[in-house]
């Protein structure tokens, strides 16, 4: 009887913990593509700034290096 009770004690625990590692990977997630999408976002908002000489210069060095 204290066995069973031990062993759904452990496997509530198990469970628990689980369940929380995958809540935080969903949350890590979450947080890295709002970051890709603000470093999207503030790229877009540069391109947009520069006119098109200063675009093809730009790239044109980010190719050479």
């Amino acid at each position: 009887m204290i066995t069973l009770i031990v062993l759904g004690a452990v496997g509530a625990i198990w469970r628990h913990g689980r369940a929380a590692g995958v809540a935080r990977l969903a949350v890590k997630r979450a947080e890295a593509r709002l970051q890709i999408l603000k470093q999207a976002a503030e790229v877009r908002r540069d391109v947009d700034a520069e006119d098109d000489a200063g675009v093809a210069d730009r790239l044109a060095r980010w190719m050479r290096d």
